[in-house]
């Protein structure tokens, strides 16, 4: 994906040029992206970035009156009324507060500042992380880029495997914490500051905000907060997204709560703005979005995913895997239709609804709360059930079967270790509810839903207004029973888009003001007529049975290859059993099937 790319040698200063140009060509995917670069080779550091030409696309960096001070930005402020650049913006708060100057800004972003005369490299991220950045420290030499692929360029970076990364992908489906596939390269924590004196060659992480400080003591609720408080945040949140770059601007709909939401908080400004809605012609998204954007008046498109899309899984299963570093496995694999519809259509700044779980504490998939867990009060019972649910791989496998002898041991506790080092002290600091929330932002939205969008930054800006931290910051101090199944989503629409109340929840198949009872019986029924894919009630995809039939021999080929086998990762017996438990009916283990697929492109592509 576009982003910053750089780094820092103590020799051979003089491929620098070279070597930057390598690291940025890594993240350059159409040929209108531009480039910016600065090199100082007697310094020996240069860094650059990749846009497409939406977000800050003047020439970068910008440099201070005395030229002391280099500023580059990857991403996009929300807060800068100044009139200035938000390079130039970032400048002007630095000299006047130094590295506390991103206390101040709301946004979306990488920020490097290069101090010319005290030789420090500094890089900042927003509190979120929503930009991933990666660095690897390789003897006294530094490299950062957005793309692990950028920092592969650099000589000498050791490619070792980091199987406690593999072994959080074969359970939760993606790596945790700060883990990438290689030991070597970790990613930057949100809401830090990566420092490197070039002179002492000496590299420090520092965090200038943690996700707790969102989050409220156990049990510490401010009932004074009112749901309208809460509404307001999210409204203020949906507009300061949509305020620039509105001829651009596009929204993902759904037959949802979240997107509906965005649309209702634009009100009349709604109109005109091009959707889209992506899945299978008779999808019951395709039908209650196409009601929802009547009602708002956005210029509407769906995007049918056709028989022509589901005939080259391996092109669709390397793509996915190339463009977000083999962290993005091929589960569903409709990002790359997205980025197919992407490049042709008529806007280049997406909204999305990522994040919007976070005020329906019982659906926040995958680590939905229900009574039981709420209830819960010991840290091992907390991390157990977390655990339980969030294993979304192999939850029905056994893990001493599925690995070859030789690889069982390394990776045989890893996963629950990392989430342990994860959200342990969220479960011991906050009440159980909250602590499944903390996995949820800081691992879910992180580590894949970002990764989906990486996908997707390799065509368009992003903008996600439900992980906006004034939001945040007021919806997680009311009650969880007050943000338990979208209270508060419905209370924004039915104050700003009324009309859109009547339009179904696709989720439940009922109408917005339905009572409780009613909501039950018909999602009931809802769930049987998708289950039975009924046009106007089916899912948007159907990917298990795509692996049962269409992708079947692709799979197969892929994960029983020779070169698989040589891996000695899986026990081929037992995964050739579960392969064929899946495509015989008997049990759903695609998730499982599509990391496995992912591991070994990711080795083909990245090791091989």
């Amino acid at each position: 994906m576009p982003g910053l790319a750089g780094i820092s040698v103590g020799d051979h200063r003089h491929d620098l040029p070279e070597l930057l140009a390598r690291m940025t060509g890594t993240m350059t995917y159409n040929k209108s992206d531009d480039r910016d670069a600065y090199v100082d080779i007697d310094r020996g550091v240069a860094f650059g970035r990749v846009h497409v030409g939406i977000f800050n696309s003047y020439p970068q960096p910008v440099e201070t009156s005395e030229g002391e001070l280099l500023v580059m930005i990857d991403g996009e402020l929300y807060d800068n009324t100044t009139g200035h650049t938000d390079a130039r913006y970032l400048s002007t708060l630095y000299q006047e507060s130094g590295e506390r100057f991103v206390e101040r800004v709301n946004g979306v972003f990488n920020c490097l500042v290069y101090d010319v005369r005290e030789e420090v490299l500094k890089i900042f991220n927003d509190r979120f992380a929503l930009v991933p950045l990666y660095y690897s420290l390789t003897g006294k030499n530094l490299a950062f880029c957005t793309e692990v692929k950028g920092i592969l360029e650099v000589p000498g970076v050791d490619r070792t495997r980091d199987d406690a990364a593999i072994a959080d992908c074969l359970t939760y489906g993606f790596p945790l914490g700060d883990k990438c596939l290689f030991r070597s390269i970790r990613l930057l924590p949100p809401g830090s500051v990566l420092r490197f004196d070039l002179r002492g060659r000496r590299l420090v992480i520092s965090r200038y905000w943690d996700y707790h400080d969102l989050f409220v003591p156990r049990g510490a609720y401010d009932t004074q907060v009112s749901d309208d408080e809460v509404v307001d945040r999210l409204v203020e949140a949906v507009r300061k997204r949509a305020v620039s770059h509105r001829d651009v601007l596009g929204l993902s709909l759904s037959g949802g709560l979240d997107t509906r939401s965005i649309l209702a908080a634009l009100e009349g400004d709604a109109k005109g703005l091009d959707s889209y809605t992506l899945g299978l012609k008779g999808c019951q998204d395709e039908l209650l979005a196409s009601r929802i954007a009547r009602v708002a008046g956005t210029r509407h498109e769906f995007v049918e995913l056709g028989a022509h899309y589901l005939g080259d899984y391996h092109t669709i299963a390397n793509d996915m895997i190339r463009l977000s570093d083999g962290m993005f496995v091929p589960v569903e694999g409709t990002e790359m239709l997205a980025c197919e519809y992407f490049r042709k259509g008529r806007f280049k700044v997406l909204l999305r609804g990522h994040g919007g779980e976070m005020a329906k504490a019982s659906l926040a998939f995958p680590s939905m709360v229900n009574g039981l867990t709420a209830g819960l009060t010991r840290r091992y019972e907390i991390l157990t059930d977390l655990f339980y649910k969030t294993n979304l791989v192999t939850p029905d496998v056994n893990w001493k079967d599925l690995f070859s002898p030789a690889y069982f041991p390394l990776v045989k506790d890893a996963a629950f270790h990392s989430l342990e080092e994860t959200c342990g002290r969220a479960v011991d600091t906050m009440a159980a509810p909250d602590a499944f929330l903390y996995f949820y932002l800081d691992s879910y939205i992180r580590r894949f839903s970002v990764l989906s969008l990486t996908i997707f930054k390799s065509q368009v800006e992003i903008r996600m207004p439900f992980v906006d931290y004034d939001f945040l910051s007021a919806l997680l101090r009311i009650p969880p029973k007050r943000r338990w199944r979208g209270e508060i989503q419905r209370k924004l629409v039915t104050r700003c888009q009324p009309s859109m109340v009547k339009v179904p929840d696709s989720n439940t198949g009922a109408p917005l003001d339905a009572n409780p009872l009613r909501v039950f019986v018909i999602a009931k029924a809802t769930a049987v007529l998708r289950r039975l894919s009924v046009p106007g009630f089916r899912h948007y995809t159907e990917f298990r049975d795509w692996q049962r039939n269409q992708f079947k021999e692709a799979i197969e080929e892929i994960i029983f290859s020779r070169r698989a086998v040589e891996r000695d990762i899986f026990n081929m017996t037992e995964l050739r059993r579960v392969f064929r438990e899946h495509v015989g009916g008997a049990k759903d283990h695609a998730h499982l099937l599509g990391v496995a697929v992912g591991i070994e492109l990711w080795h083909r592509q990245f090791m091989d």
